[in-house]
């Protein structure tokens, strides 16, 4: 269990909201980029595990950071 510590407040670092199918999907997406030959994903993958945190969880991270690209794709209209 991750949690993070602010002004003695103890948050954990657990995803509790939004759909369930949806953060599957998610996962998913994580896995998929960082076995894929982007570099990008794969470093930034391999720092947060070096930091510490379980691979399910860089997992987690890589694809919301997939997710926010792609919404800033979308809300700039970005054609590819």
């Amino acid at each position: 269990i991750c949690s993070y510590e602010s002004a003695r407040m103890v948050k954990s670092a657990h995803i509790t909201q939004g759909e369930k199918y949806l953060k599957g999907v998610l996962y998913h997406v994580g896995w998929t980029v960082v076995h894929s030959n982007s570099l990008r994903f794969s470093e930034f993958y391999e720092r947060i595990v070096g930091k510490g945190s379980s691979k399910q969880k860089a997992f987690i991270v890589v694809a919301y950071k997939v997710l926010r690209i792609i919404y800033q794709v979308l809300q700039k209209n970005i054609q590819i």
